[in-house]
């Protein structure tokens, strides 16, 4: 009885060591695997970004060395270009979301992404401290449709250098101009551009409008201002990512411009503005 009794206490505690060897080596497959695929990743967002590179620089070297007529259609060459790279990045998200900051990267990639190929993983996704702001702002983009040319503004609060909260309604008196992401990404062409354009109309027809999408409090705003002599409305609501402007008016590349007439709808998204493209559209707005 007492041999028996050895023996089954014996096979308990090998079945037990037996199960903890199981779930140890499970463990080391499910790191290594992890670790595989991080390698994966890292590789195969170098490939697409040096194939990025390569095209591009094959496109600038014949831009170079052919005559400006053939600008036109180099531009829409080299928009082909940025957008298949937008595509390859969004493909490797949507593959590796379950690496660290891989909602982050979903985020990024958000609008070159089908909404229901985000709907299919956004609940597999883990919710991490890291990623769980970034699975709430991805749901609300999937809940909601992204403001375009031709829909009436999204309305919401921001704050201005006074600290004072602000909503869009309340400065729509006169056509908006919004520079979302500040002035610092357009380079020195782009803010001599809006300059031109705040002396050419009077703020009652248009009123420039610069969304900081950087600053996280009044005083960076205000700092933020301060590298720019101008009296343009600057308004931030602090939230970085998680805007609900950069979200609802489908948000990624800085600057971005959007024109919103004084009958609050949108005429202008895009991430590069030509003032006749203004004047133009200024034009049909007083008819």
């Amino acid at each position: 009885m007492l041999r028996m009794k050895k023996k089954l206490i014996h096979n308990f505690e090998l079945t037990k060591t037996i199960k903890t060897l199981i779930i140890f080596q499970l463990c080391i497959n499910s790191i290594f695997a992890q670790n595989q695929d991080s390698i994966c990743f890292e590789n195969a967002n170098k490939e697409v970004w040096l194939d990025f590179s390569k095209k591009m620089q094959r496109l600038n070297t014949k831009i170079t060395n052919e005559t400006s007529g053939s600008i036109p259609h180099d531009k829409d060459s080299s928009d082909m270009i940025l957008q298949e790279y937008k595509n390859n990045v969004a493909d490797i998200a949507l593959k590796y979301y379950h690496l660290p900051h891989g909602a982050n990267r979903l985020f990024t990639a958000r609008l070159n992404i089908p909404k229901e190929s985000l709907r299919r993983v956004i609940d597999s996704v883990p919710a991490t401290e890291e990623n769980m702001a970034y699975i709430e702002s991805l749901k609300y983009h999937l809940k909601h449709k992204q403001i375009q040319v031709g829909d009436r503004f999204f309305d919401f609060d921001g704050i201005n250098i006074l600290g004072d909260t602000i909503s869009f309604s309340s400065v729509l008196n006169s056509n908006l101009l919004i520079i979302y992401g500040g002035l610092n990404c357009m380079g020195e062409a782009g803010r001599d551009l809006i300059s031109a354009l705040s002396k050419q109309y009077l703020e009652s027809d248009l009123k420039i409008v610069v969304f900081d999408d950087l600053s996280e409090n009044v005083s960076e705003l205000l700092t933020s201002k301060a590298e720019y002599s101008n009296n343009y409305f600057w308004i931030s609501d602090f939230k970085n990512d998680h805007s609900l402007m950069k979200i609802r008016y489908g948000l990624q590349t800085t600057p971005t411009f959007i024109i919103i007439d004084t009958n609050g709808k949108v005429v202008l998204k895009s991430e590069s503005l030509k003032e006749s493209d203004v004047n133009n559209l200024l034009d049909i707005a007083r008819l």
